[in-house]
């Protein structure tokens, strides 16, 4: 291992040797002296601020790399990777790990899947280089929580022009790139919405206006709102009409009961198939690849979807219990990762 937390270097490797070594710079979250310690994190919330020394260190290590397909120069391979790397970030801060790491990802992921090889080549050229990338989503909900609003491009000469407003969003302040999802055909088109790549950098800069900034726990938000703003055709991603209209304003169905129950049910076998690909990849490799957790998983969604499955057995019980309090000992994780966290507990074991 090379650097230290005053002087961090890229990490390389596989990722959870990365995910390792964020580790290491975050150092223990108890340490009072630690500047990425829970007690300066919590004073960084209560002035509505991102923690600024824990930004420095990622803008040191290049987390955004980690966004950014090895292909175009990042050190993305696949997500179980990437959520590996951000699990220390996201276990001190919340916000960090939203702001730095979830939100941009999901922005700049419409580019690497529907982005031009241009529009790859510059997001990727964005974020190595520290750039900062906002999704302008619309938010489905309702009642009183109604996000009103929304933006609408026009076709014009050359391209498009962008009228509107979304919510607030992570970032948006102070991102070089926006990517914008707005109405482009008729209320009635199930393929009503079309995603912009739009560089601030280049928009005029009296049709553009962002703020006021919202300060809160999770980070730094705020709106974007712009007026006529000319937007050339080539920051289109993908087809006009390829992103689907959200429900609407003032629409129920999503906070029908017969909505929620579906939801809750379709998310509980999720999580069951994301347990058996889980178990098969890890097979005869490591603790993942093990029967007994996979038993106790779909034993308890499977009574969540209330199917009569029968308790596990006292071995498998027991052998869950070992290896969650070898962990404790050891001072590490208890995901799928097993990372030796930062702190005293770290000299409990060396294996």
């Amino acid at each position: 291992m090379t650097g230290s937390p005053s002087t961090p270097t890229p990490p390389a490797g596989p990722a959870a040797d990365r995910a390792a070594r964020l580790e290491a710079l975050l150092g223990d979250p108890r340490e009072p002296d630690n500047p990425h310690a829970r007690a300066a994190l919590l004073r960084a919330d209560e002035s509505g601020e991102l923690p600024a020394a824990t930004e420095s260190l990622l803008g040191a290590v290049s987390l955004a790399a980690e966004l950014v397909p090895r292909a175009l120069g990042g050190r993305l391979d696949g997500l179980d990777g990437l959520a590996a790397v951000l699990r220390p970030l996201g276990r001190r801060h919340f916000g960090l790990g939203w702001t730095r790491g979830v939100a941009p990802f999901a922005a700049a992921a419409a580019v690497w899947a529907d982005g031009t090889e241009a529009q790859r080549a510059a997001t990727a050229q964005l974020l190595l280089g520290g750039g900062r990338i906002a999704s302008l989503a619309r938010v489905p909900a309702t009642g009183a929580a109604a996000v009103r609003g929304g933006l609408r491009a026009r076709p014009a000469a050359g391209g498009f022009v962008l009228s509107g407003h979304g919510p607030a969003v992570p970032e948006a302040d102070r991102a070089e790139a926006l990517l914008a999802y707005a109405r482009t055909g008729g209320s009635a088109s199930p393929r009503s919405h079309s995603a912009l790549l739009l560089d601030v950098r280049r928009l005029p800069a009296e049709r553009l206006r962002r703020g006021p900034r919202t300060a809160a726990p999770h980070g730094r938000f705020a709106r974007v709102e712009l007026d006529a703003c000319p937007v050339p055709r080539s920051q289109l991603v993908g087809e006009v009409g390829r992103c689907a209209a959200l429900p609407g304003v003032g629409t129920a169905a999503p906070a029908l009961p017969e909505a929620r129950l579906l939801a809750d049910r379709y998310a509980w076998l999720l999580a069951a198939a994301a347990c058996v690909a889980v178990r098969q990849e890890h097979a005869g490799r490591s603790w993942p690849g093990e029967p007994a957790w996979a038993v106790v998983a779909l034993g308890r969604i499977g009574r969540r979807l209330a199917l009569d499955v029968p308790p596990p057995g006292a071995r498998t019980v027991e052998a869950v219990v070992a290896e969650l309090l070898r962990r404790h000992r050891r001072f590490r994780s208890f995901d799928l990762y097993g990372l030796r966290l930062a702190g005293e507990g770290a000299a409990y074991g060396r294996r």
